[in-house]
């Protein structure tokens, strides 16, 4: 990557439940983000390299033991419909767009692209054992290449970090622009959790003056079968009987305790 340029960095969340809701509102108004133990990713062949010299091993593996991982990708996955589905809850969720500095050293690290290859690194016996091990941090298989892939990495203890500049929110739009939409918002309870949540996380953001690019959302549903005949009177009738249910969700909302605590994984 270019040293010295800003570049602007997606970290998907999930909108589900007041964990979700709880974490979220706490890496937007602390503005950290939570770092993991490689161990704790998704991918099973993470951290794996080749050597031949196993007396490495040890320094190598205390290498990676303190690194601290938060993963983001980049503005090609953010139109992927597999990162909202995997990440971001099947679009009930949300896209924190991050702006960060390339090079620049954040928290005692940086972020760093993944490099996606069949191969695995290969480790030599004189390699610095921390430069071994960011290699083999930021290396994938490119089954994983969809996700466009940055990756934050420092050694400094603790799990949450500063890591860049939240710019704004993309909200996942599920079942937007069919036909029938209220039909499926007032039988789904799921998505009738997610839009209060969102709605509270729109006013957090507000607050501390996060943007969320007026009306940006995204989505990528299809009208599989559309209402007909249906009248303005009917859909008026099931537009305020979403609202209702809408309004008895966000009361329940509102009995989330603000200290309630949640990592912000």
């Amino acid at each position: 990557m270019d040293e010295n340029k800003k570049i602007r960095l997606y970290k998907f969340r999930p909108l589900a439940n007041a964990k979700d809701f709880c974490r979220l509102k706490n890496i937007l108004k602390n503005g950290t983000f939570w770092c993991s133990n490689f161990w704790d990713l998704n991918d099973p062949m993470e951290g794996i390299y080749t050597t031949p010299y196993y007396k490495i091993i040890a320094n190598i593996y205390k290498s990676k033991k303190r690194t601290k991982i938060c993963s983001f990708s980049g503005k090609e996955a953010f139109s992927n419909p597999l990162m909202w589905s995997h990440y971001a809850n099947g679009f009930k969720g949300v896209a924190v767009e991050v702006e960060i500095e390339v090079g620049k050293k954040i928290e005692g690290g940086k972020v760093e692209k993944i490099e996606y290859t069949n191969s695995f690194p290969k480790i030599q016996q004189n390699d610095n054992s921390d430069k071994a091990a960011t290699k083999i941090l930021t290396t994938k298989s490119p089954v994983w290449e969809h996700e466009h892939e940055y990756r934050f990495l420092t050694p400094k203890e603790g799990n949450k970090h500063p890591i860049g500049e939240i710019k704004c929110l993309v909200f996942g739009a599920p079942f937007k622009g069919i036909e029938n939409s209220q039909d499926v918002l007032s039988d789904s309870e799921s998505l009738q959790n997610y839009y209060v949540f969102a709605r509270q996380i729109k006013l957090v953001a507000k607050n501390i003056n996060i943007s969320r690019e007026k009306d940006k959302e995204i989505t990528f549903s299809r009208a599989i079968v559309k209402n007909e005949g249906i009248t303005p009177e009917d859909k008026q009738d099931r537009i305020k009987e979403v609202a209702d249910k809408m309004e008895a969700r966000t009361h329940w909302v509102k009995v989330v305790k603000e200290e309630e605590k949640g990592d912000d994984l």
